[in-house]
């Protein structure tokens, strides 16, 4: 992946977490927390030591710092790995820098999660690997660029005995030799052999080159009827298709249909039940009103006539006590009467 496409990456899933508000324990960093080492990249070749560490300082207290260089020449690589002191400065070295534009460039800065430096075992390993992947031809003629990342060997004595040097007697990479024997045996030949052998490879390359074509258009036919065979199954699939799909839309165009018809029954059976339910409501509600208005005339009738005899019974009753009070009043009076006169006689 393109290491810019890798660096705008990085800045969005830092974006996203700051965003949604992600502890520290369920960030990516937490995944890089067990190592205090950052990986630095793509800056340019003219920094230093020193320039880096006043870059990235200002992030933590930096313990170790290691600027790839060149074996050969010297010169810086582009990358570097620094290690901070506290692992938490990692962290905001990484979100702070990554994608940084420093000396008109984009760095990357992403963590590391196991750094290891290289040994002398190591460098003699890719040394024994350079020498026997072989010797670098560039190296040779003086055009390679790639320094100590070269894969192949640059050994000087060992370029200059595959005929690019002086040579020596004796060497140890004699399978490297380049081997004029054959071209210095045949220029020793006689004309006439030479001229047989041409002959003869001449009959051999036209004979090859019948049974070539005859080979060649063979494998155009073969080719041909395979493409006829693949063009008419292909039709047949296509013919296929197109009657199974105008089976699909009838199917589904019918059963669209029966779902239409069925709906609209099912609606107008609907309405007619309601519109039956409404009648009955209406019916059962004048009926209630009648039955209603009837047990109001007939309370009313009931009342009435109740009042009115209650009235008489309360007038005869009147009438009655009025009598014995007048009655009452009259044997009193006779009474009080007499007594008068029995008085005045005495």
């Amino acid at each position: 992946m393109n290491p810019l496409t890798q660096v705008k990456n990085t800045q969005k899933i830092t974006a996203r977490e700051a965003a949604l508000g992600i502890s520290e324990s369920g960030s990516w960093h937490a995944k890089y927390k067990d190592s205090a080492y950052v990986y630095a990249g793509n800056f340019s070749f003219d920094l230093t030591e020193g320039d880096l560490l006043a870059i990235f300082a200002q992030y933590g207290e930096i313990v170790d710092i290691n600027l790839v260089r060149d074996k050969g020449t010297g010169k810086s690589r582009g990358f570097a790995f620094l290690a901070y002191e506290d692992q938490r400065s990692t962290v905001l070295a990484v979100d702070n820098l990554n994608g940084a534009n420093i000396v008109g460039r984009t760095i990357k800065v992403d963590h590391v999660a196991k750094y290891r430096k290289k040994t002398e075992e190591d460098e003699e390993e890719e040394q024994r690997k350079r020498e026997e992947r072989g010797v670098c031809r560039a190296f040779q003629r003086g055009e390679c660029n790639r320094g100590s990342s070269c894969k192949f060997s640059h050994d000087e004595k060992r370029s200059a005995n595959t005929g690019w040097g002086p040579k020596e007697d004796s060497s140890r990479w004699t399978h490297d030799r380049y081997d004029e024997g054959s071209w210095k045996r045949s220029k020793g030949r006689d004309e006439d052999d030479r001229r047989k052998e041409s002959q003869s490879m001449v009959r051999d390359k036209q004979g090859n080159r019948g049974d070539e074509r005859l080979q060649d258009r063979e494998r155009i036919e073969n080719r041909l009827s395979d493409f006829h065979s693949e063009r008419e199954t292909t039709a047949s699939r296509k013919r296929h298709y197109e009657s199974q799909s105008y089976i699909d839309k009838d199917r589904r165009q019918r059963d669209k249909d029966n779902r239409s018809d069925r709906d609209e029954s099912r609606s107008y059976s609907d309405r007619d039940y309601h519109r039956r339910q409404k009648d009955d409501r209406s019916d059962h509600d004048g009926n209630q009103r009648y039955i209603d208005k009837d047990h109001l005339h007939r309370d009313s009738d009931g009342r009435s006539d109740r009042d009115a005899r209650r009235n008489h019974i309360d007038r005869d009753h009147h009438h009655r006590d009025k009598d014995d009070r007048s009655a009452h009043d009259g044997s009193r009076t006779e009474r009080a009467t007499r007594d008068i006169g029995r008085r005045s006689r005495d």
